[in-house]
């Protein structure tokens, strides 16, 4: 996820407020799905929210078109 929205392109899901079940984001994001990457579970300072299941059933319908 990012909130530097600066270009919009396929395979991206845009992350506001509304798509959250619970917490809250700063700015407005997108989820690149085509931009897959790990990081060590140490460098996760908290948890920021939980999105709704329609907003994941579109992240997961966005990665399953790339594959």
């Amino acid at each position: 996820m990012t909130s530097k929205i600066l270009v919009l392109r396929d395979h991206i899901v845009r992350i506001t407020n509304k798509e959250m079940e619970g917490g809250n984001l700063i700015v407005d994001s997108i989820a690149k799905v085509d931009k897959i990457s790990s990081l060590h579970q140490k460098l996760v300072k908290h948890k920021i929210g939980r999105i709704k299941k329609q907003t994941y059933t579109e992240l997961k319908k966005s990665l399953l078109e790339l594959i």
